[in-house]
């Protein structure tokens, strides 16, 4: 594969592997499984040093970010080469619902194709973060669901587009669609019963149709002890 420059924005992108503890749900993980996608193979990095690499933990990923706006995947490559090689099995990957389905029931594989081929590639699971709570806001949403409030928001057309996401991946065993729940809800809870239903309607159908995924959401304990 060419070092095409690929722009991974707000999903995941990279500069070096730096190990971090995932700290969502990790009930009903099962191995990896096949997904989509074509893993770099020019100028790809793999573990390097005496001995053998350490079995990846599933329970150790990593959230991998850029100063710069465009890399390549072959850097990406290497990241994620290198934080396998030091034992992590699981990785964050940000999904924005507007640039997933722009169109109604016309999804944009081609970006997280190839984050997901990085995954498989060095033997990672997937927690993944879908936009429908990011801190203070809501969504970005697809130009034709509009602006919707938490009152209105369309939970069967979340259910869709993540079963989408799910059968396509099946490396994700874990699934946020609340982020930095705590600074979202702070000042605002008379919302929580909204988010209560919303959250209750997407985790029901969401365990029944994907049994072995889990299904929370993330907070930062600092902020919730503050």
């Amino acid at each position: 594969m060419e070092r095409r420059t690929a722009t991974v924005a707000a999903a995941v992108a990279a500069v070096a592997a730096a190990v971090a503890a995932a700290a969502v749900a990790t009930a009903g993980m099962p191995g990896g499984g096949t997904g989509t996608g074509a893993a770099p193979t020019d100028g790809a990095a793999e573990p390097s040093g005496g001995g053998a690499a350490p079995t990846p933990d599933p329970k150790l990923g990593i959230i991998v970010n850029t100063p710069r706006a465009a890399v390549t995947l072959a850097d990406l490559d290497a990241a994620y080469a290198k934080a396998a090689s030091a034992g992590a099995g699981r990785g964050n990957v940000y999904m924005f619902w507007d640039r997933l389905e722009p169109e109604r029931d016309a999804y944009e594989w081609a970006q997280y194709d190839a984050v997901m081929a990085l995954h498989e590639r060095h033997g990672m699971n997937v927690t993944l973060y879908f936009s429908l709570v990011n801190g203070k806001t809501l969504g970005p949403f697809p130009p034709w669901i509009g602006n919707p409030s938490l009152l209105s928001v369309p939970t069967g057309h979340l259910v869709d587009a993540v079963d989408e996401v799910l059968g396509r991946y099946h490396i994700v065993d874990s699934v946020v669609i609340a982020g930095d729940a705590d600074e979202h809800f702070r000042h605002r809870e008379r919302d929580i019963p909204l988010y209560e239903a919303i959250f209750s309607e997407f985790y029901n159908a969401t365990r029944e149709a994907h049994p072995g995924v889990a299904v929370g959401n993330a907070f930062s304990l600092n902020n919730a002890i503050d």
